[in-house]
């Protein structure tokens, strides 16, 4: 087997059994970019390699999305159809780079093609770029229960820069808003990270931007409890009084003081449950 392929088996191992059967093509994409980007098929070398090669991928997804708003652009300045069509058939050009699908692409520019076409095909490529960061996530998700019995776990981790990788990549940010299921994979990866390397790892950004999570009416519910989870595991005491505070008012989930703010979330010791009466017989 050449690296790549040992690359890809490598990255199928980490993931589920129905993931590794549905995104076959996605993960011998993201084996080449791991090897271009110098990783060694073993789990630790992808690990290492992560933060590089999802650097890529969001390059190339910030350029894709900027290469919409330029055809985009041109197409709504043309002053008539003709001049949209033309714009279409010069973006065509640009973008379709095999012979024989840009030609069915010019021929269909006549009939029905049209601006929302092109949006569509820019939706697939932006799906496709968003699948192997989720992938590369879920490998990085399973790395520190793979390595755990490796004595270079830990600084594999904390060389890599992993949790405000993870972090960045739940976080929406201009021209980043991916599916929430990458967003739940990056939290549940961070998680498990972040546990991996103990409470004096993390600093006290995580807390605050899963604090922010948690609180965005925006949010997908299955992400909010995942960023509660992550900040029970980066800041306990503050993660236990807004889990309570959640618990007392489900369908508020300020937990905020009468400023506004969440109150403080540097970490102080956890206060202990009410001791319990014995337990009296029924």
């Amino acid at each position: 087997m050449s690296e790549t392929e040992l690359i890809a088996a490598a990255i199928r191992a980490q993931q589920s059994p129905l993931t590794a059967r549905l995104r076959g093509p996605a993960i011998a994409a993201l084996a080449g970019r791991m090897a271009a980007a110098g990783a060694r098929p073993g789990l630790g070398g992808l690990v290492a390699a992560a933060p590089r090669v999802v650097a890529g991928l969001r390059d190339e997804h910030a350029a894709a999305q900027r290469r919409l708003a330029a055809i985009e652009v041109e197409v709504h300045a043309a002053p008539d159809a003709a001049g949209r069509r033309q714009a279409l058939a010069r973006a065509i050009r640009r973008e379709v780079k095999p012979r024989g699908r840009r030609r069915g692409d010019l021929r269909a520019l006549r009939r029905d093609l049209d601006l929302e076409a092109i949006r569509e095909r820019f939706a697939g490529e932006l799906d496709e770029l968003e699948t192997q960061v989720e992938l590369t996530l879920a490998l990085i998700g399973n790395a520190p229960a793979a390595l755990a019995s490796e004595p270079s776990a830990g600084p594999i981790l904390r060389r890599a820069g992993l949790p405000a990788l993870l972090c960045a990549q739940a976080l929406p940010q201009p021209g980043w808003r991916p599916r929430f299921t990458l967003r739940l994979a990056a939290l549940t990866a961070l998680q498990r990270v972040c546990e991996a390397l103990g409470p004096a790892d993390p600093d006290a950004a995580i807390a605050t931007a899963m604090d922010a999570r948690v609180h965005d009416p925006d949010e997908h519910p299955w992400v909010q409890a995942a960023a509660l989870v992550v900040l029970v595991a980066v800041a306990p005491a503050a993660g236990s009084r807004l889990g309570a505070a959640i618990l007392r008012a489900p369908h508020d989930l300020s937990g905020r003081t009468g400023d506004g703010s969440v109150g403080d979330l540097a970490e102080g010791p956890c206060e202990p449950a009410p001791a319990r009466g014995p337990a009296r017989s029924v």
